[in-house]
């Protein structure tokens, strides 16, 4: 079996996280309430955060910020306000979203 969220799981499991960044197309089946889909999807969703926090890595970091599951993570702009480099450019907006989040 094939498919997007197969695909997910083989480039997470091979290392591959900005691969399994760019094939995730939003939540799977976000309208659905069966608890096996459920299930599938809060457990993808939580092993994507776990790898692009684990990685250290601003530009992962940056881009899972970037989902609709990151843009609200506090502790993703949190690694993210200490993974990038003082000059870079995505730092204005990392701080205006911490300062949002944190209100």
């Amino acid at each position: 079996m094939t498919g997007d969220v197969t695909d997910v799981h083989a480039a997470l499991r091979n290392g591959q996280l900005r691969a399994a960044l760019d094939l995730y197309n939003g939540p799977l089946l976000a309208r659905s309430d069966a608890p096996a889909l459920r299930a599938e999807r809060d457990e993808l969703d939580a092993t994507r955060r776990r790898a692009a926090l684990d990685s250290d890595d601003p530009d992962v970091l940056w881009h899972f910020a970037q989902t609709s599951t990151g843009a609200e993570d506090l502790e993703i702009f949190e690694c993210l306000d200490t993974a990038l480099p003082a000059d870079d450019p995505r730092r204005p907006a990392v701080a205006a979203r911490l300062d949002r989040l944190t209100r």
